[in-house]
């Protein structure tokens, strides 16, 4: 569906679909529907609004999963199984009000990756002044550091990671480094000027 006939020709859906299907049952496919969605996102956000895909809650990717449709900014829907889903990792990325946060484009690779990544994948996106970024690893863990420049961002932030609720707060020029271990996923959500 990603060849320019198709691409060039779609004159009824603002949504176009970003990569290959999300593939649960096979090991390793995590990490190339990843980095075909974010890549892929480059050229497609320019003409539609990017669908990474469903996932499944019940999973043993579904961290990963879960934070790569919460940065899209695109559709955020599972296929669970009837009486398989996981409340515990669906919860971390609503809010009180049953919302998702949305972000203004699809999620790109941060400056540093566009041509390529060693250990560690850095995926960004933002929303007005605030941003996110979030860092994934696969076969061998990774050292990183980020800061709101890796967004476009300046000034002081209130950064939240998603999925531990931990808080601190990084003022202009500020990085925090962060180690991951294998198959790992964090992702870290800079709120301009809340320092609540």
């Amino acid at each position: 569906g990603m060849v320019n006939i198709n691409m060039l020709n779609r004159n009824t859906s603002a949504i176009c679909r970003n990569s290959d299907d999300f593939q649960p049952d096979e090991n390793k496919s995590l990490q190339n529907h990843i980095v075909q969605n974010v890549y892929n996102a480059i050229f497609n956000d320019s003409l539609y609004y990017c669908d990474f895909d469903m996932w499944w809650s019940e999973h043993f990717e579904a961290e990963q999963n879960a934070v790569l449709r919460a940065i899209s900014g695109g559709p955020f829907y599972l296929s669970d199984k009837t009486g398989y889903s996981r409340a515990d990792i669906i919860l971390k990325f609503v809010d009180k009000d049953g919302r998702i946060e949305r972000y203004d484009r699809a999620a790109m690779p941060a400056a540093e990756c566009v041509f390529g990544f060693d250990r560690v994948l850095k995926i960004v996106n933002t929303r007005g002044a605030d941003g996110v970024v979030a860092v994934f690893t696969f076969d061998d863990g990774g050292e990183t550091d980020i800061s709101c420049e890796d967004f476009g961002g300046c000034g002081t932030y209130a950064v939240t990671e998603k999925l531990t609720g931990h808080r601190c707060i990084l003022n202009d020029g500020e990085k925090l480094s962060i180690k991951l271990g294998s198959h790992s996923v964090r992702m870290f959500v800079f709120k301009k000027g809340v320092y609540k």
